[in-house]
């Protein structure tokens, strides 16, 4: 068996993985601003992800995620494409703005999320990038402790 042809073949696939999320949550956008999910009798966006679309639930909150903060920073679908930025990382940053807005009333402005999202894609680990948030938030969390191996 040819190993190195199928490690090529692997890398082609997660390049067009990258570029595939990034026109799904393009196209996410489009049908969440024309309210699709509620000509189709869906409640919410999430459920119209999860049973029409058939995504699972984790993957539809993170593309969801995403998709709303391409409101904001048009550039991130680019980022997705490219793969500087993780969907995971992504979902990291809107939590942590969630979070920062419902229960200390505090929005950052659009330059603070752009460079917040350049610092944690930066982050070696999802547990650094974790690491990295609690420490900027202004909302009484629990310390991360640190990871054993």
């Amino acid at each position: 068996m040819n190993f190195d042809k199928m490690i090529e073949e692997t890398r082609s696939l997660v390049r067009n993985e990258k570029a595939l999320n990034a026109r799904i949550i393009s196209n996410l956008k489009i049908l969440y601003e024309h309210h699709i999910h509620l000509e189709r009798g869906f409640s919410s966006f999430f459920s119209f992800c999860v049973e029409h679309l058939e995504m699972c639930a984790t993957t539809a909150q993170r593309r969801i995620d995403a998709m709303r903060l391409t409101v904001q920073i048009p550039d991130l679908v680019d980022k997705i494409g490219s793969g500087q930025v993780s969907l995971n990382r992504i979902s990291q940053v809107s939590q942590f703005l969630r979070q920062e807005k419902m229960e200390a009333k505090h929005e950052l402005k659009t330059e603070e999320v752009r460079k917040l999202l350049e610092d944690v894609a930066e982050c070696k680990t999802d547990f650094d990038a974790k690491r990295l948030l609690a420490t900027l938030s202004t909302v009484e969390v629990p310390k991360v402790p640190d990871q054993t191996k």
